[in-house]
């Protein structure tokens, strides 16, 4: 925290052009997503969702709307930080009040709940696991217009890049049981001996682990999703990749968790 204050000292609107980047590069990608021609394809042509045609499904008018909305929404943002742009009213002043009154109220939660982060920190890596798990081992992976296969148990007959995709899917399961293994080990420690800098190690191994699970999902993913829009467009993926996929988001909160023990163990 004193790297990162010292930062805001030293370039006081570094975190308002970084949330102008930010917003800027959602707004392209978001734009550009939603007006180019290829949301629908069936292995040789591509149709977009522009110009909008009355006559679609209903399903996907519904979609289509929503995306058009999400480009109202994303015009709304852009003009609200532009808004907070050119108001030039104490904005320095006022910046650094919160920043110092929010890291207070932090503080002074931290003290009144001692345990308040370790036990985010469990809740959030029991939500990951609970999601990988039930994505993984369950049945609806893979689909077509009648049915639905899963990716256990594992075929040695399936194409390579689906038992690649396979492999990592059950190492993220193994990535998992090895962070929930290391957070029992990091309570234990915490209930014997309190707070103290050497759990900063077990902190570090769990914040590796997660990286590690992020990119074994994310990779695993892009992968089948690939092949399969590329080789059997009459296939897609089914709600257990929606589960998995999600089983991720929770990891924002891990790395959260872990950052507030981190500061329970210094000021300890």
């Amino acid at each position: 925290m004193t790297v990162f204050n010292d930062m805001q000292k030293m370039y006081p609107n570094s975190a308002l052009i970084l949330l102008g980047i930010s917003i800027g590069a959602t707004a392209v990608l978001e734009v550009t997503g939603v007006f180019t021609s290829c949301w629908i394809t069936n292995g040789q042509n591509c149709t977009g969702i522009v110009p909008f045609d009355s006559s679609e499904s209903a399903w996907l008018a519904a979609t289509s709307w929503m995306m058009f909305i999400s480009v109202g929404v994303a015009v709304v943002v852009i003009a609200l930080y532009f808004v907070i742009v050119t108001e030039k009213r104490d904005y320095k002043n006022e910046t650094e009040k919160r920043l110092t009154n929010n890291m207070a109220y932090l503080d002074d939660l931290q003290k009144k709940y001692p345990n308040l982060a370790l036990i985010i920190l469990g809740i959030s890596i029991g939500l990951t696991a609970a999601l990988d798990i039930t994505g993984v081992f369950s049945n609806s992976w893979i689909c077509d217009s009648t049915e639905c296969v899963g990716i256990v148990p594992f075929d040695s007959s399936e194409p390579a890049w689906l038992a690649a995709s396979s492999w990592m899917l059950f190492i993220s399961v193994g990535v998992m049981v090895l962070m929930i293994a290391t957070y029992f080990v990091l309570v234990n420690k915490v209930l014997k001996h309190d707070y103290h800098l050497n759990l900063c190690k077990w902190l570090i191994t769990i914040r590796i682990l997660s990286v590690l699970y992020f990119l074994l999902i994310v990779i695993s993913i892009i992968v089948m999703k690939s092949f399969l829009g590329k080789y059997t467009p009459s296939i897609w993926l089914g709600w257990s990749c929606i589960l998995t996929a999600c089983s991720a988001l929770p990891l924002c909160w891990v790395q959260c968790g872990l950052h507030l023990v981190q500061r329970q163990c210094i000021a300890t």
